[in-house]
């Protein structure tokens, strides 16, 4: 799914991590689900993120590479809906002062008939559309990846990795490209470790 009319300086605020909705998929109207049996294999593939993390977060210019700034952040992920959904809520907080400077949730819901995740991402108090992507797991890591239209009409393509999960950590990166998938820059990073105390 793609997003419309955002300049690349405002798309390099994301602070992706932030919100996912379910996407529907299909041409008729959204069913409410009042599926209560346990979530098939598919739902498991997320059960890494869920509790509460300590996370180092990097953000890069998408023109030069260059780093911009690093954020202190907390990240806290839980079921809803019988497991079938994820609430993941991210805060960040300025290095030097402490003060929290960003705040957004990621809902995350698994497509048994697409075989699928489906995320969309917001950040609360910004001028911003939703970030909506789709993503599997493979090779041990978990993908996703979406597009949205800038304002001088061309496409960014973006892709996202979870990787080297472990129980108590865990690693993720963002890439761009706008040039149609040919070249990628590294846009952010951040480590995750657990803190469940």
């Amino acid at each position: 799914m793609r997003e419309r009319g955002i300049s690349l300086n405002r798309a390099a605020g994301w602070a992706v991590l932030g919100i996912a909705v379910l996407v529907a998929t299909g041409s008729g109207p959204i069913q409410a689900s009042t599926q209560s049996e346990e979530p098939d294999a598919g739902h498991r593939e997320f059960d890494f993120v869920i509790g509460r993390w300590n996370i180092e977060f990097r953000s890069y210019d998408p023109e030069t590479g260059a780093l911009t700034s690093v954020l202190d952040a907390v990240q806290e992920a839980r079921y809803v809906n019988g497991g079938t959904l994820i609430v993941d809520e991210w805060t960040g907080y300025s290095r030097e002062t402490g003060e929290q400077v960003t705040h957004g949730v990621t809902l995350r819901s698994y497509s048994p008939m697409a075989g699928r995740w489906e995320h969309t991402f917001l950040r609360s108090n910004q001028e911003e559309h939703a970030s909506v992507f789709s993503g599997e797991w493979r090779d041990d890591a978990m993908h996703a990846a979406g597009s949205a239209e800038l304002d001088d009409g061309r496409t960014l393509l973006y892709r996202l990795r979870f990787y080297d999960i472990e129980d108590d950590s865990f690693n993720w990166m963002e890439e761009w490209s706008i040039d149609g998938g040919a070249n990628w820059r590294l846009v952010k990073t951040q480590v995750a470790t657990r803190n469940d105390g």
